[in-house]
């Protein structure tokens, strides 16, 4: 009895060795990534029976990296330039994206950029085109001028009524409603 005993604690010291080895590289490995690939690993789903293994620490490791390690200046300077602060809307929890939007308006994020692009959109017109109503919320607290204009003179809310028009499928008046509907 004293043996079995011994050898499932030796078992289980092993198991979580081998787990914290896995974690330590996971996090090394997301510290040294693009900032958006993180981001997209922690909202990540395995397939089947591999989720409720791997998923909730490779989804924790993730979340971590996000909170301490990242965004890094490159990261920062990337989303400015592409005007892409509306990607973060993939953050499915409220209270994370607004942990991630600071740190990343702390390290730099300008909420009035416009794209290095032909086009030109603002980080605002981004989030309003692909309907990503937290992104505007956290744009628009953070100072994004919301009387900013479209490339082609229209204002934020006519291009929510534009895109709602286009997409009658897609639900836009949580955006109309934060840009004054």
């Amino acid at each position: 009895m004293i043996m079995r005993s011994t050898v499932s604690r030796w078992i289980g010291i092993a198991l979580l060795a081998l787990v914290s080895v896995w974690a330590a590289s996971l996090w090394y490995s997301f510290s040294r990534m693009p900032a958006m690939l993180v981001v997209l690993s922690s909202q990540h789903r395995f397939e089947g029976p591999l989720d409720s293994v791997y998923g909730p620490l490779y989804r924790w490791v993730a979340r971590s990296a996000l909170t301490t390690v990242l965004p890094r200046e490159r990261d920062v300077a990337e989303i400015n330039a592409e005007a892409s602060a509306h990607a973060l809307g993939v953050i499915e929890d409220d209270h994370f994206l607004e942990q991630v939007f600071q740190r990343y308006v702390e390290r730099g994020l300008d909420v009035n950029a416009r794209a290095q692009t032909v086009r030109q959109p603002s980080q605002l017109e981004a989030a309003v085109a692909v309907n990503e109503p937290q992104v505007v919320r956290l744009l628009l607290a953070h100072g994004a001028h919301a009387d900013v204009k479209t490339t082609d003179g229209r204002s934020m809310r006519e291009l929510a009524q534009e895109m709602q028009r286009r997409h009658p499928d897609r639900d836009y008046s949580r955006v109309q409603a934060l840009l004054g509907q």
